[in-house]
């Protein structure tokens, strides 16, 4: 008994003291607060925006107030415009603390410790292969900084706030779930990635196909699907998924619907903007029958497209390739992107990196495992380089490792020039000394206590989320407008981008429009900058 005892003493005490663990966890933590700090610090230099971060505030205080996920910014409900159940999840964080920072602080934490999963999907392909504990150390730390310090995670967090900054903490854990055989906790994450977004079914389904085809091939690992031995009973269970995912697509649609008071359903879709009418459908169709119209598409902004994704590669050292099965996951991404003239989709400082990148990271484990077992093999792969393989074959492991290392070291570095923390003025967007804390906030914040939160506020885009607590709140050029002569107070700043664009729908327009005929009087101004018009 006593044998037995120290024994499991031992295996506790190992899993206790993982040293590159409690590392990871500290990293995890480190870089919350600088994300937080970062973005929080962007908030109040009246640099985000009312698309997103002030939106989703906004529905969030109205839904804790009793007016269920209204936003002025879309004239209605928010779940009749995007199905995304996750936001029942934001509800008692935001009770709370009922501000735009509390959301900041939610995705920055979300995605600053996506490394812990990331880490533990490292441990599993990589800690038995690799025998030189420190480069084994060096390899996973070396990615976790990657991810960390990556164009593409500072895409989310720059961005403001968007529900798909959660796409790749629960891309990671769905993936850890399955390769340590959690069932039950893989499907949990497959199901948060559809709360996400109802589109997001696409991307549950290509972890769900990955899961099948890497478990074909490895086995020997017991994993979830490796006991289902007849292909054809594979097959069988992802039209099973399938046909699940395109039903609760349809049943999204019907509640969008429902709750918008149209009954109506959801094309089958992969992109939303610039793209080929009706959805997936309508790209299937355009094939056959209009190929060059669909290529239209496909070939618009494709130098964007293609220095997009070479940096998306060249950042995570091209590991992906040597498994290209673990791109699966991507697919979706590249329907809803490379078939699109949309330019969001594949430009830096845009929420839609998040559902490409966290599988460029993936593909650096599963990558470097891919490239170790090949040498490790008696014979060489088709995909290994006989000049490496006979290199490997004479100095050894190590030798291999440390090239990887250093590639993996250069990618970092080149994605640090894209970076908007780094202490120069990088080429990111929403480069961080270009950003500015001014004494307009503090004026602002001042005078919002005076203004009734019955009020009906027209505010500047990157000025509305300090106003996201006022339930009807409006911000042109692209929120519906009511009637001019309702609103009882116009807040802008002069001379600025958000103010003068939208041409007869434009504030500046608005608010000269109003002044003109008596409607509103000037209230507030601060230093001729930051203009407060109240109703006459």
């Amino acid at each position: 008994m006593n044998g037995i005892f120290n024994n499991q003493h031992l295996v506790l005490k190992r899993r206790k003291f993982d040293k590159n663990l409690i590392i990871t966890l500290i990293t995890g933590i480190i870089f919350s607060v600088i994300f937080s700090a970062y973005s929080i610090y962007k908030y109040y230099s009246l640099d985000a925006s009312a698309y997103d971060l002030g939106l989703h505030s906004n529905i969030l205080w109205n839904a804790i107030h009793g007016e269920s996920f209204y936003t002025g910014l879309l004239g209605g409900n928010f779940l009749a415009e995007h199905f995304a159940p996750f936001e029942y999840l934001q509800l008692p964080l935001y009770y709370l603390y009922p501000s735009p920072v509390s959301l900041l602080l939610f995705q920055d934490i979300f995605l600053a410790i996506s490394v812990i999963p990331l880490y533990e999907i490292l441990k599993f392909l990589l800690k038995n292969k690799i025998k030189n504990d420190f480069l084994y150390s060096i390899i996973i730390f070396i990615t976790l900084f990657s991810y960390e310090l990556s164009p593409f995670t500072a895409s989310i967090y720059s961005f403001d706030f968007h529900n798909m900054a959660f796409l790749p903490f629960f891309i990671f854990m769905a993936i850890y779930a399955y390769l340590y055989n959690k069932k039950i906790l893989n499907i949990a994450m497959l199901i948060f990635i559809v709360t996400l977004h109802s589109n997001f079914v696409y991307i549950s389904l290509m972890i769900i196909l990955f899961e099948m085809v890497y478990s074909r091939k490895y086995k020997n690992l017991n994993l979830m699907f490796s006991e289902i031995r007849p292909k054809w009973l594979l097959l069988v269970l992802f039209i099973l998924f399938t046909l699940t995912g395109f039903a609760y697509i349809e049943f999204a649609g019907i509640m969008k619907g429902i709750i918008s008071g149209h009954v109506s359903s959801v094309t089958l879709t992969t992109g939303e903007s610039g793209t080929v009418p009706g959805g997936l459908m309508g790209m299937v169709r355009a094939l056959f029958t209009d190929p060059a119209y669909l290529f239209s598409f496909i070939s618009a902004n494709y130098m964007l497209k293609i220095s997009y994704l070479v940096l998306l590669f060249a950042t995570t050292g091209f590991m992906p390739l040597y498994f290209p099965e673990i791109l699966i996951i991507g697919l979706p991404y590249f329907g809803y992107a490379f078939t699109s003239s949309y330019g969001s989709y594949y430009t830096l400082g845009y929420q839609y990196a998040a559902m490409i990148y966290p599988v460029m990271f993936l593909g650096i484990a599963f990558g470097i495992s891919k490239i170790i077992d090949n040498l490790n093999s008696n014979n060489k792969n088709r995909l290994t380089p006989k000049k490496i393989y006979n290199y490997y074959k004479s100095h050894g492991q190590n030798n291999i490792i440390k090239v990887i290392i250093v590639i993996l070291i250069i990618g970092l570095i080149l994605g640090l020039v894209y970076n908007p923390l780094v202490p120069y003025d990088s080429m990111a967007p929403n480069d961080i000394s270009g950003i500015h804390m001014t004494p307009d906030t503090r004026f602002l914040l001042n005078e919002r206590k005076y203004i009734p939160e019955n009020s009906t506020i027209l505010v500047e885009n990157n000025l509305m989320p300090l106003f996201s607590d006022y339930k009807n709140v409006y911000s042109p050029p692209f929120s519906p407008l009511p009637n001019y002569t309702e609103f009882d107070y116009i807040i802008y700043m002069n001379n600025t981008f958000w103010a003068d664009t939208g041409g007869n729908n434009s504030l500046i327009y608005i608010a000269t429009y109003l002044l003109d005929h008596g409607y509103i009087t000037p209230y507030a101004e601060y230093n001729n900058q930051v203009i407060i018009l109240k109703k006459a």
